[in-house]
């Protein structure tokens, strides 16, 4: 009998799966929400089908993906018995690696660097990356030790988004680490002077910013074309229901007002001032530490110069009281970005006993199960939604969000993806105070445009509307 999937793949990805099978390394730069989880453990079964065993296998990514690996594992294949998450202190994860009944092993970037020497003494068949970008900063510890502990690897894949999304200087340490430098070179500066350019070169600026030199996108694209996969789900996943957004705007209250007029004031004489250092890493850190600071402000509350976290307004709250009422009965997912806004939610909505979705949250996977059965509502920070399910929800409300494009693409595919089909429409609310930085944020996002550091464009948005 020949190799057969334990659940039914959609059309593309048997094609893809077929397509590239047989490739000892390879890159799925797939858009949220399209499967890659699903095309990695097909893969792993597919190598021990071959090989008629289960090879030693290391499975890397951030901490909540780890979760979602082990509940996709018991739904696509009839492995879950030879998982095993490595986590713990330094002991405990040695101890872990040594057990002689697992084979696939889980473990997060952040814990790699520590037992650097006992993965490496392991010497791992098969490594999966997660969320590959992780491994993207050429100077980084963990992006240096998966390169060493891949080297001699048998077959190695990187799972992530398409690799433009952000910057294309950050595919180098993803391929050095999947084909040890046979694309694109083993030195990264070799790899940029080749294809990108110092537009500040010459300049009294001393801080780089590189920028593809004229055939370079073409010629990147035509190397990874011969080792990747680049799926976007508008092209395979037509059967995914329409996206509905609507912008909810609130009013500030007095004391917010005056406290948001006197910030963004500060804001925007600070960024002229220093008009002409806002590449410095100390300005630019003072900038976005005042942005931030106004983003609280349009949430809620201040935090003052002692670190105490003082609520001065409600208007946000009052208007997604009156969203959940008219969507009553539905399943809804808030996000925000503070941790204080989610106690205070929490607290305000205790008769939904919500679940809750941030980084203080241990057992992530009991709050993800509590939703999908009696909770309607779920709280949580976008910058923790990566590589969850969660299409049992029609709609998304946004209370707060940053100018970070990845976690907004990345939170709103958590309820759009394979599943969320059984809905006639997926909606997302945007809290906003118009005029507000939370407004300019959001129409940032919507445009796709890549805020960070742009200091100066963010002043003049709101220098009209103080």
């Amino acid at each position: 009998m020949g190799f057969s999937f334990k659940t039914k793949p959609y059309d593309f990805q048997v094609r893809e799966f077929k397509r590239t099978k047989d490739e000892k390394t390879f890159a799925y730069f797939w858009e949220m929400g399209a499967g890659k989880t699903k095309m990695g453990i097909d893969l792993c079964r597919y190598i021990f089908y071959q090989h008629k065993e289960v090879k030693k296998t290391l499975i890397v990514g951030p901490l909540i993906v780890l979760y979602n690996w082990l509940t996709e594992f018991e739904i696509h294949s009839n492995l879950k018995q030879h998982v095993t998450i490595i986590r713990g202190d330094e002991k405990k994860k040695k101890l872990i690696l040594s057990d002689p009944h697992s084979s696939i092993f889980l473990i997060n970037y952040d814990a790699i660097v520590g037992i650097e020497a006992a993965l490496l003494k392991k010497k791992f068949d098969v490594i999966i990356l997660d969320e590959s970008h992780y491994i993207k900063n050429n100077k980084a510890q963990r992006a240096k030790a998966m390169v060493r502990i891949g080297w001699d690897a048998s077959y190695k894949f990187i799972l992530s988004g398409t690799p433009v999304l952000n910057n294309l200087l950050d595919i180098f340490m993803q391929f050095l680490f999947l084909d040890n430098g046979e694309t694109f070179g083993k030195n990264f500066y070799s790899f940029r002077n080749k294809y990108f350019k110092n537009e500040n070169e010459g300049t009294y600026n001393r801080f780089g910013k590189y920028v593809p030199r004229p055939g370079t996108l073409e010629e990147l694209q035509r190397l990874l074309q011969k080792k990747s996969s680049i799926i976007y789900k508008k092209d395979v996943m037509k059967f995914l229901p329409p996206k509905v957004y609507q912008n909810i705007f609130c009013q500030m209250g007095g004391e917010q007002s005056r406290i948001y007029s006197t910030m963004a004031r500060e804001y925007i004489a600070y960024v002229k001032d220093h008009a002409d250092y806002l590449n410095d890493p100390t300005v630019a850190n003072n900038a976005a530490t005042k942005i931030i600071r106004l983003n609280q402000i349009t949430a809620g509350f201040i935090k003052t110069e002692s670190g105490e976290e003082l609520w001065i307004g409600d208007s946000k709250i009052k208007a997604l009281l009156e969203i959940l009422e008219s969507i009553k009965g539905s399943k809804v997912v808030i996000w925000t970005v503070f941790t204080k806004t989610i106690h205070k939610l929490q607290e305000v909505l205790k008769e939904y006993d919500p679940c809750l979705l941030y980084s203080g949250i241990k057992d992530r996977q009991k709050e993800i199960d509590k939703f999908y059965g009696p909770s309607n509502i779920l709280i949580g920070q976008a910058s923790t939604g990566i590589g969850i399910n969660l299409t049992c929800a029609k709609y998304a409300i946004y209370y707060s969000q940053t100018y970070n494009l990845g976690h907004r693409l990345q939170s709103e595919d958590r309820t759009h993806r394979g599943g969320s089909q059984v809905h006639d429409s997926i909606g997302y609310f945007d809290l906003l105070h118009e005029n507000k930085i939370d407004h300019a944020i959001s129409e940032a996002l919507k445009k796709k445009e890549n805020m960070k550091n742009e200091f100066l464009k963010i002043a003049q948005q709101l220098e009209g509307h103080i």
